[in-house]
C-alpha cells in the first residue's frame, strides 16, 4: 500500500512540474489527423473513440486524463526527473537508436519498433522482455487510439509551432461579428490592438520578435494552423472542442472547470454562468427572499438566455431547495407577466434579458404597484439604472465581472497616451480597455517564457501567473485547475443621492 501511495504522489508531482515547465510538443500545422489524435492522447489522455482510455498503476485503474504521458515525459518527450525516478526519453530518435539502450538497473534492450512500442505501452514489457519500473503505468485503449499515439510519438519534439518565426509572433484577434463600418466597435478594437502592438514592437518586441496581429470575426475565418496564440472576443462562435491553439478570452459562457477539460483556453473573468450564480449567492447571503416570497426567473426567449435561465434555476434549487418559476418574456407579453401571481413585492426576480425589455418590465410592475427585488447580470442582461422607476432604486442589483476600482492610474495614463497618439475612437473605451488588458497579460506571459518560445511553454507561463494585475481588470491567477483568472463578481446597485452606481458586495464565485 505504501508503494502505491508513493507512486501516486510521484505522478502528482510530475503533473505539477509539467504544468510549470512544459516544452515544445510539435506543430499542429505539420501533423496529420492521426498524429493530431495521438497528440490529444499524449497531452490530455483523451482518445478519439467512445471507449475511454484507462491507466493501470499497480493494479489500480484510473482515467488516463489523470496519468497523461506529458506529466512525466514532458511535452517534448525527453523525460522529467522527479522524486528519484527518471522517466525515459520517449522521442522516436532516442527509442530507435541502432545500439538500443540500457536501464539504470543494467538491463539492456534493443531498438524499439512500432510493434514493440505498442507492446510496452499496453503491457509494460520492453523489446528485451524486461518489465518496466512500477512508476510506469500500462494503458488500455483501442487499436485505433494506440496507432494514433504511436504515430504522434514518431514526430514528438520535432516540429516548431505555427505562427512563430525567429522574427514574428502571429496573434489571432477574434472580433464579434458585425459590419466593418467606420467608427464601429470592431474598428475601435483594431486601432487599439495595432497601437499596442506597435508600441511593443518599437521597444524591441518580445526578445526581438515582433507581434503581428491578424483579425478575424467568424469561425469560418478562423484558421487554427495560422496563429501562435488567439485572444479577443466571441469565444463560443470561434473555438471548437478540439482547438489546440493557446487562447485568452474575456469569459466563457459555461463554467470553465479545470485545465484537464481544456488545456489551451484561459479567461480573464468568471464565466457568464458563474456571474449569474453569484447573484443567487448574494441573494442568500443578504436574505432578500422574504417570508411567503416566491422566486421567478424571467428571460427573453433566445437560445443562449434560455439556457442561462435553466442553469440558474438548477443552481438556485441546489442552494436553497426551492425551484424557481421560469417565465419567457417578449415585447407582446410584458403586461401579462407583470400580472402573474408569482411576482409580487415580497418575491425575488432574476432577470435574464435585454436592457430595453428589462426597463419596460419594471415600468409595468411599477404601474401596478409591484416592487420585487430584481437581480440581473450586466454581462448578458441588464436594466438601465438611471432610467428605471424610483420605486426600484434600492431593489435592483446587477453583477459585473470587474469594477472601476481595479483600474490603476498608470494603466489609464497608458491608454490615454495611446489614444492621443493613435486617435483610438474612444467611444468604445470599455472594449478597448478589455483588449488592452488581454494584450498586457499576453505580453507578460511571452516575456516570462523568454526567447525559447513554444505554445506549450506559453501555456505553462499562463499557469504560472499568480495575482498578476494589468491595472485594468482584477488580478488574475491561473494553474492546472483554474482557467478563469479572476474569481470575483461585483454586485452593484443605484445610489439615488449621488446619482451613480455603488458597489454593495463582492462575491467569490466557483467554476465547479
Amino acid at each position: 500500500m505504501r508503494n502505491i501511495l508513493f507512486l501516486f504522489l510521484f505522478i502528482l508531482s510530475c503533473t505539477l512540474i509539467s504544468s510549470i515547465t512544459p516544452d515544445n510538443s510539435g506543430s499542429s500545422e505539420k501533423l496529420t489527423p492521426a498524429e493530431l489524435a495521438g497528440k490529444k492522447i499524449y497531452t490530455e489522455g483523451i482518445g478519439s473513440s467512445d471507449v475511454k482510455i484507462t491507466a493501470n498503476m499497480s493494479g489500480v485503474k484510473v482515467p488516463a486524463t489523470v496519468m497523461k504521458c506529458i506529466n512525466c515525459h514532458k511535452a517534448d518527450g525527453t523525460g522529467n526527473p522527479e522524486g528519484g525516478i527518471s522517466p525515459s526519453n520517449v522521442t522516436w530518435a532516442y527509442l530507435t537508436r541502432s545500439y538500443g539502450g540500457k536501464r539504470i538497473s543494467g538491463e539492456k534492450y534493443p531498438a524499439y519498433t512500432e510493434q514493440t512500442l505498442r507492446k510496452v505501452i499496453t503491457t509494460g514489457i520492453d523489446p528485451a522482455g524486461n518489465k518496466l519500473h512500477n512508476a510506469m503505468p500500462t494503458y488500455n485503449m483501442t487499436r485505433e487510439d494506440l496507432n494514433n499515439l504511436v504515430a504522434y510519438m514518431k514526430v514528438l519534439g520535432k516540429a516548431g509551432d505555427v505562427g512563430l518565426t525567429k522574427s514574428t509572433i502571429v496573434i489571432g484577434i477574434a472580433l464579434n461579428s458585425e459590419q466593418n463600418q467606420p467608427n464601429s466597435k470592431n474598428e475601435a478594437i483594431k486601432k487599439m490592438v495595432q497601437a499596442y502592438c506597435n508600441t511593443v514592437n518599437e521597444n524591441g518586441g518580445i526578445y526581438n520578435r515582433t507581434l503581428k496581429p491578424s483579425f478575424f470575426s467568424t469561425s469560418e475565418q478562423f484558421e487554427e494552423k495560422k496563429y501562435f496564440m488567439v485572444t479577443g472576443f466571441g469565444e463560443k462562435e470561434i473555438l471548437g472542442e478540439n482547438n489546440t491553439t493557446p487562447s485568452l478570452f474575456l469569459c466563457s459562457n459555461e463554467l470553465t472547470g479545470s485545465g484537464l477539460n481544456n488545456r489551451n483556453a484561459f479567461y480573464v473573468y468568471p464565466s457568464l454562468t458563474a456571474q449569474n450564480q453569484a447573484l443567487v449567492d448574494f441573494s442568500k447571503e443578504n436574505e432578500l427572499l422574504k417570508k411567503k416570497g416566491e422566486v421567478t426567473i424571467v428571460y427573453t426567449n433566445d437560445n443562449d438566455r434560455k439556457a442561462f435561465a435553466k442553469t440558474l434555476s438548477n443552481y438556485y434549487l441546489a442552494k436553497n431547495n426551492v425551484l424557481p418559476t421560469l417565465l419567457a418574456l417578449d415585447s407582446d407579453n410584458i403586461q401579462e407577466l407583470a400580472l402573474t401571481k408569482q411576482i409580487h413585492s415580497n418575491s425575488l426576480v432574476f432577470y435574464v434579458g435585454s436592457t430595453q425589455l428589462g426597463n419596460q418590465f419594471l415600468k409595468e410592475l411599477d404601474n401596478i404597484g409591484k416592487t420585487p427585488y430584481i437581480l440581473t447580470s450586466g454581462s448578458i442582461s441588464g436594466v438601465d439604472l438611471f432610467n428605471m422607476p424610483k420605486a426600484f432604486q434600492k431593489k435592483v442589483f446587477i453583477s459585473y465581472p470587474t469594477w472601476i476600482t481595479e483600474r490603476s492610474s498608470a494603466s489609464i495614463r497608458l491608454y490615454q497616451s495611446l489614444n492621443r497618439e493613435n486617435k483610438l475612437l474612444s467611444n468604445w473605451k470599455n472594449s478597448q480597455l478589455n483588449i488592452m488588458s488581454m494584450l498586457m497579460t499576453l505580453e507578460e506571459c511571452l516575456k516570462r517564457v523568454g526567447s525559447d518560445l513554444t505554445q506549450d511553454k506559453l501555456i505553462g507561463s499562463f499557469e504560472g501567473l499568480y495575482e498578476f494585475s494589468t491595472g485594468l481588470a482584477p488580478p488574475v491567477t491561473y494553474n492546472l485547475n483554474k482557467r478563469a483568472g479572476s474569481s470575483s463578481v461585483y454586485i452593484a446597485s443605484f445610489d439615488p443621492i449621488a446619482n451613480q452606481l455603488k458597489l454593495v458586495s463582492t462575491i467569490n464565485c466557483s467554476e465547479k
